[in-house]
């Protein structure tokens, strides 16, 4: 599996994603990175439904806002090439998790994430959980270390802010590529491994191992992006 990485900084990247259905029908994975810093909201309003310009004045968080805003640019340009639809065709549903989708004959599947600076979509023809954090040195993440993670998770991340957000990330691009979410219980997910290139992690619920591609953006943000299974 080959991962087709697309980088947005500006306006006129967004053009790059009218033309992803050749790499989706390759089998590859596209993962778009989006830095938000530089879009103008004014800019991107064409590529959202009036649907959603409605939603995007419920956002009181800035970063909120500009993060609704650019993912939903990307998700709609890049389903209008996919699915070769207008965007106000396009109809994105949620399953009884609530996990977004679109009905396709390609067999489609998207995941969403988004952090302070910047957005992540992957588009996949199986299940796909992705999952990235800015890294926030004042989060007190050492009071929630007994509710989420193993014994031996807590001894691997060492009291290191870092590894937190690198086990963390980990956990939810898995739970997000299974439906879930953080609704199971945290702990029945245990990385087992951590490497710079591979990410191995128990499901102890549903005895399998699955294994995870780690992301690292300037050492600023980490993440990680999971698949299902063949």
């Amino acid at each position: 599996m080959k991962i087709e990485e697309y980088e947005i900084r500006k306006i006129n990247d967004f053009l790059t994603l009218e033309d992803l259905k050749d790499k989706l029908a390759s089998n590859n994975l596209i993962l778009i990175k989006a830095y938000t810093d530089k879009l103008l909201e004014e800019k991107l309003l064409p590529y959202l439904t009036k649907e959603e310009i409605i939603k995007l004045e419920d956002y009181k968080s800035e970063i909120a806002k500009i993060n609704y805003l650019v993912s939903r640019a990307i998700l709609n340009l890049a389903l209008k090439g996919l699915l070769e639809k207008e965007i106000d065709d396009l109809t994105v549903k949620r399953d009884k998790n609530n996990k977004p989708y679109v009905e396709s004959t390609l067999g489609l599947k998207f995941n969403i994430s988004h952090t302070e600076g910047l957005v992540l979509l992957a588009f996949f023809k199986r299940e796909v959980g992705v999952d990235v954090e800015k890294i926030n040195y004042k989060f007190e993440f050492k009071d929630i270390l007994e509710n989420c993670f193993t014994k031996d998770e807590i001894i691997n991340i060492d009291n290191n802010i870092i590894s937190f957000y690198r086990y963390w990330t980990a956990k939810e691009a898995y739970l997000k590529c299974d439906g879930i979410g953080i609704i199971r219980n945290l702990k029945e997910i245990e990385i087992i491994s951590y490497g710079n290139k591979v990410i191995e992690i128990s499901d102890n619920k549903n005895n399998i191992i699955i294994r995870l591609q780690p992301l690292n953006y300037d050492d600023k943000y980490f993440g990680a992006i999971c698949l299902e299974e063949n």
